[in-house]
């Protein structure tokens, strides 16, 4: 539910950050220097479980809470057991379209729709070197370590399952890669109609990563 999900973010922060719903012992919690940390205007845009409702006071990034981009990103948005965070996002939600076979009741995506997910799941692997990432927030003494770590581990979770969705013929059933090339239609609709639809949107600034 809603409430038990809350009360599990109220949980988790207060553990991470030492204070539950204050933000003062979250700014303690940073490393200084405090220019050197990365600043977001409203990051969120809602209550969180170390701000409380004091975002509503946020008009400008030197109101709001900038500070607590780091500890934010490398605690909350990199946990996946967190409803919403950006991590549950990318690697329960849209990881559970691509069971095999589906959950009873569950909705089940068409190869073109797989194939847009799928654009996402290539656009996040190419578009961001975590190596070059990390070594430039720590030449200014930020560590995002955990939220990179998270993002390289999605990053590996997911972009197989797009040649496994394939490889499976999109038949909602357990995976048997002997299915493999017995669906040529449906692996054009996932490539074309899917990915290069998403890609043409954006000037195909994506490479078609899959070996189909």
């Amino acid at each position: 539910s809603g409430a038990s999900s809350l009360a599990d973010e109220d949980n988790f922060a207060g553990a991470k950050l030492g204070g539950g719903d204050s933000c003062s012992q979250s700014d303690a919690n940073l490393l200084p220097p405090p220019e050197l940390h990365l600043r977001v205007s409203g990051a969120g845009q809602d209550r969180t479980a170390w701000c409380g409702e004091l975002y509503r006071n946020a008009t400008s990034a030197e109101k709001d809470w900038p500070d607590q981009a780091v500890e934010w990103l490398n605690t909350s948005q990199a946990d996946p057991k967190l409803a919403a965070a950006f991590m549950q996002t990318w690697v329960v939600f849209q990881v559970q379209y691509y069971d095999a076979p589906r959950k009873p009741h569950t909705r089940i995506e068409s190869p073109d729709t797989l194939g847009r997910k799928c654009w996402a799941f290539a656009y996040l692997a190419q578009m961001f070197d975590s190596s070059a990432f990390s070594n430039a927030l720590q030449a200014k003494g930020v560590n995002l370590g955990a939220f990179v770590e998270a993002y390289d581990n999605a990053v590996g979770l997911t972009m197989p399952l797009c040649e496994r969705v394939m490889d499976n013929c999109f038949v909602n059933a357990t995976y048997d890669p002997s299915r493999k090339g017995g669906c040529p239609g449906k692996v054009e609709a996932f490539h074309v109609l899917g990915f290069e639809r998403e890609n043409l949107k954006r000037g195909f600034v994506v490479k078609y990563p899959f070996k189909h």
